[in-house]
């Protein structure tokens, strides 16, 4: 009888460690998983939408002709350098409200560029592309733009 006690106690246990281990490999989705399950994802055009998700690392799986991109509002450190120069079709991007101190580049296709409220130091490296026409860079940590920095930013309209 002892022996059935104890197991009556060990099951509960053993189900609810199982039950912790799958619910904190859920929350680690986030920050890594399959960015159409961790983010919210539309077509026409195909827009991936992860603000607001808690993300402290990129998702992988991001569809390579998605033509809008929202990493808002999360906890992102860096882009990698050539990161987004494989989403040939993206048109908008929004990093702002992140972590991010590392310029990257964007890809050619690029028309507006959100990364206000980051901690971005240089620029100049994002405003290689003259088909940018909207960016916003405000609440960084910019403390000298060299005046050529929009050199091949021939459509831009907004700063």
């Amino acid at each position: 009888m002892a022996d059935r006690g104890f197991k009556g106690v060990l099951r509960p246990l053993c189900l609810g460690v199982i039950a912790c281990v799958l619910i904190i490999g859920l929350v680690g989705a986030k920050a890594t998983g399959d960015a159409c399950e961790v983010c919210h994802c539309e077509r026409q055009p195909l827009t991936v939408d992860c603000s607001n998700r808690g993300l402290t690392e990129l998702p992988i799986g991001i569809p390579n002709d998605t033509a809008k991109l929202d990493l808002s509002m999360n906890f992102l450190r860096e882009i990698p350098e050539d990161w987004l120069l494989q989403f040939d079709y993206l048109v908008y991007l929004s990093v702002s409200g992140n972590l991010i101190s590392n310029s990257f580049k964007v890809p050619p296709s690029l028309r507006s560029l959100s990364a206000y409220d980051n901690q971005l130091q240089d620029i100049r490296m994002m405003m290689e592309t003259g088909k940018l026409w909207k960016v916003s860079f405000a609440r960084n940590k910019l403390e000298v733009i060299r005046t050529d920095t929009f050199r091949n930013c021939n459509e831009l309209a907004k700063v």
